[in-house]
Parts: structure tokens; sequence; C-alpha cells
């Protein structure tokens, strides 16, 4: 599968013809593509027009060599020395990751959960509308969620084919998630994103991943406990190796010119993630200009699923 492009250079220069076959993009690469195009919404939000390399490489958490390796692969996008065009850099990101035209999506299950994510505004900005909600529970067939009728679960297919969505989600019940994915795709869809703690089967062809919430925790609690390992290694190393063996001034040294503990300043502790935490210099500076506290901090809500590989026609897991 291949799509032919025109990029144009920041400084106006004639279109530069290039072919980016999909299929030759890592998967790391694109979860990555993804949070630089968070990025540079949040760039446009703040009327930033040029972006250097580093400047989005530290917004989105990769390093700058690792970025212009990622967006080498959608052909020609910056200039040297001048940087990359924001909105250029962005529709090409939307291009490449299939978003030019937007996707309507359905959802499966009103409950608490299919409610917040029909609720959560960040779809539509993203270019996900969702078109239809659909629920088997009488008490709600027909009721409104966020000025969408929720439709019976029954008619599933006739629906679909009449609302044309490109993604489903899924926020049943796990005893009836597998039902829910073999009627999506009897009806025609091939991706399918899945809520279920259970894990789902699907055909070859069809596109399926799976979000677990206690996956995510999990890390979370992970990251927690190697950053406090750090802090105790790191504790032990300035108040008491340092303490035993460092010299001192003759008025600060305790017997044999040893200085006490007491002397030595400790070690400052970063909070958050340890990966965050070993990111960011002890004393950071001001970003570069034009760049956007928001923009700066937008690494530190990548998600460890970004990066999961997807599932064809097999088990997914967590």
């Amino acid at each position: 599968m291949t799509e032919h492009h025109e990029t144009r250079g920041v400084s106006g220069d004639a279109p530069i013809t290039t072919r980016t076959p999909q299929k030759d993009i890592p998967q790391a690469t694109v979860a990555r593509l993804a949070t630089y195009l968070r990025v540079l919404a949040l760039l446009t939000d703040d009327g930033v027009a040029i972006v250097s390399s580093e400047e989005l490489a530290v917004a989105a958490g990769v390093n700058s060599a690792k970025l212009r390796k990622d967006l080498s692969f959608l052909g020609p996008n910056g200039v040297r020395g001048v940087g990359y065009d924001v909105a250029r850099l962005r529709a090409r990101i939307e291009d490449v990751l299939g978003l030019a035209d937007g996707h309507r999506v359905v959802l499966v299950g009103a409950g608490n959960l299919g409610r917040a994510l029909v609720g959560y505004r960040g779809f539509r900005r993203r270019g996900f509308a969702v078109v239809g909600i659909f629920d088997n529970d009488p008490e709600v067939i027909g009721g409104e969620v966020e000025g969408l009728r929720v439709r019976d679960a029954t008619d599933l297919a006739a629906e679909i084919a009449l609302l044309r969505p490109t993604i489903a989600v899924i926020a049943v019940p796990d005893d009836s998630a597998q039902q829910v994915c073999d009627e999506l795709v009897a009806a025609g869809m091939q991706s399918i994103l899945s809520f279920a703690l259970c894990p789902l089967t699907a055909p070859a062809g069809v596109e399926l991943r799976r979000v677990d919430l206690a996956v995510e925790m999990q890390m979370l609690s992970f990251e927690r406990v190697r950053n406090a390992e750090a802090d105790e290694s790191a504790d032990g190393v300035t108040t008491a190796d340092v303490a035993e063996t460092a010299p001192g001034p003759a008025n600060e040294t305790g017997a044999g010119g040893v200085v006490p503990s007491s002397a030595v300043p400790t070690a400052r502790t970063l909070n958050g993630s340890g990966r965050i935490a070993r990111r960011v210099p002890a004393h950071p500076t001001p970003g570069p200009a034009g760049l956007s506290h928001c923009a700066a901090q937008a690494a530190q809500t990548t998600s460890h699923t970004a990066t999961e590989p997807t599932s064809k026609g097999s088990v997914v897991t967590p």
C-alpha cells in the first residue's frame, strides 16, 4: 500500500514529491507519531508556527535523533536551520495515520464507561466522531448520551450499515465482549478497540486492540517502586559513603578529619515516575522560546499501551 504525497518546505520552495509506504513504518514509530501529533496540536493552539527538532523532541519525550529518524519515514518535511512548519507537519502525520478524513466511531455499551467515553471531548478534536452508541438494556435503549440516542444492540448489523463507521469500541461486561466482537466482525467492522478484561479473538484481517487500565496502574506501581529504590540508593551514597570518606576543612571535621554526616547535604528527590525523573535535569532551564509549558510536558502522559503491537486474528493479551 503506497500513497502519493507532496510536501513543501518551510521556506516555500517547490513541492517535493515523495512516496510513503505505510507498511514499512515500524509499529513503535507509529506510536511515537501519535505523540508528535498531540504535541503539534498543542503548539497550534498556542499559535506556534515553526518548531525545531530539538523543541519537538523535548516536548514528545524522545531524543532529537530518534525524532528525526521517525519523521524521515514521512519524507522531507523540515528545513535545516529553520525547523518544521507545525501546520504542515501536523497535516502530514494525520495523513499517514489515516486521520485526514476523520473516523466515524460506534460504541457498544452504554454503561458508566461507555458514557464517559462518549463524553470525552478529545475524540472529536483528534478526528474521531462518535456517531452511534448501542446497548441491550431496555431501560437504557432510547435514552440519550451526549445528544446521541442509545440504539438497540439487536439491530447492530443494520445500524452499522446505515452509520458506516470505521472503528468500533467495546465497553460491555466481560461475559458479553466476545459475542459483541463477533457481531461487529460479522457486520463488517475491521478495526475494534476493546475495554474488556478478558482476551478476545478475531479473524485475520481484523485489527483488534485492547485497553487494560489495570496494566497501566501496574506499570505506575513498578515505576514507583523503582523510583523509591533509586532514591534509597542515592541517599546511601551521599549520606553514608561520602560521609565516611570525604575529607573536610579542619573546623568542620570530626575525629580523623572525616566530615560528619550532618555536614553533608542530602540528595534531592525527584518526584514523578522514574522515567520522567531521569529525563528532566535537576535544575531545569526555561524551554525554548515559543514552546509552551503544556507542550513541553506532553510527554508525561505518554501511554505504555501505545507501544504495544496490534493483533491480527490472534488472542489479544495485556
